[in-house]
């Protein structure tokens, strides 16, 4: 089996990468959508309280006051993805053992510290920073101040696109990202 990453910012496109992957019959997990399906279980829900119990509002993950603080607040983001970041990799690797399929995809947004990322072949979604933050805007939850936070941070720490062995610029259409990803798909 060969196991590929997906990676780049945030608004740079990685969802209809996957979109693409997906159509053209390969599997793909995303960390964000593995992330929220931990944040609806009991047990994170509880060990969340117990770590940063602002995180957690009724007995759900408050994913709102998560994505407000952890851009400002280091410490919280860094015990936030200790804590959780295991999670996700421990749910990738499952999924591998059970795949079938002789190629899959798992897609990253950046972050300070991903282990996984080293031990497999990477591609690297990009596009203009002003046409990411038009793609954030459009997401429930996102204002102009927040799109900008989390954008600086990620310039600040986001080391993948030069170790990457593929990057796809992603700042036309749909179609042509398509193009792009089929002639990588051909490569690999």
């Amino acid at each position: 089996m060969d196991i590929y990453t997906i990676i780049g910012p945030i608004g740079s496109g990685k969802t209809e990468v996957q979109n693409i992957l997906e159509s053209l019959g390969y599997e793909c997990y995303c960390a964000d959508a593995t992330v929220n399906l931990l944040y609806s279980q009991e047990n994170v829900i509880k060990d969340m309280h117990n770590l940063i119990p602002e995180f957690v509002l009724n007995n759900k993950v408050n994913t709102n006051a998560i994505r407000n603080i952890i851009f400002e607040d280091n410490n919280k983001r860094k015990k936030l993805e200790n804590f959780i970041h295991p999670k996700v990799i421990n749910y990738f690797k499952e999924k591998i053992d059970s795949c079938e399929k002789t190629k899959i995809f798992f897609i990253f947004p950046i972050i300070e510290r991903n282990e996984f990322l080293k031990k497999y072949k990477s591609i690297y979604i990009d596009s203009e920073k002003n046409l990411r933050i038009d793609r954030i805007r459009k997401r429930k939850f996102f204002d102009i101040n927040l799109c900008k936070k989390i954008i600086k941070f990620q310039e600040s720490i986001d080391k993948y696109k030069e170790k990457s062995d593929f990057v796809v610029e992603n700042n036309q259409t749909i179609e042509k990202l398509k193009i792009q990803i089929e002639k990588i798909i051909q490569l690999i």
